[in-house]
């Protein structure tokens, strides 16, 4: 090779394909790089692809199962957000306003009994009508 290029001694020029190359273009130059080290780096650019990999079909899964997730808790939601609308409507068409249920079948009459208590005759006839004395 000729001393006088402005690379190193040192410094080898490689050039691809064999030889000089006879086209009018102009050539670039390349680096030597030893196989071994671009086979190292080559391994160490699989291994991280490799990783990214595995890291991507975990991070999809994980993505799916809280999609699946979100999916659950919507249906939740819509499920309870109608049971309470249904349960404002059934508010809405309360039929009485105290109303507690089923009327009993035989219910007791309203109001009080009008029992005087300071007359004294009515206490005795009272005892003996409801005690049975």
């Amino acid at each position: 090779m000729a001393e006088d290029s402005d690379q190193p001694a040192d410094h080898k020029a490689c050039t691809r394909g064999g030889g000089a190359r006879a086209s009018s273009r102009a050539s670039f130059p390349t680096l030597c790089i030893d196989d071994s080290v671009l086979q190292s780096y080559l391994r160490s650019v699989v291994a991280e692809r490799n990783r990214l990999a595995r890291e991507l079909r975990k991070t999809q899964t994980k993505c799916n199962k809280l999609e699946e997730k979100a999916q659950r808790l919507k249906r939740e939601v819509d499920r309870l957000k109608g049971k309470l609308e249904e349960s404002a409507r059934a508010a809405k068409r309360q039929a009485a306003p105290f109303s507690k249920g089923r009327r009993e079948k035989d219910p007791k009459p309203p109001g009080r009994n009008a029992v005087p208590t300071s007359n004294p005759e009515y206490s005795v006839l009272q005892n003996v009508l409801f005690c049975g004395t």
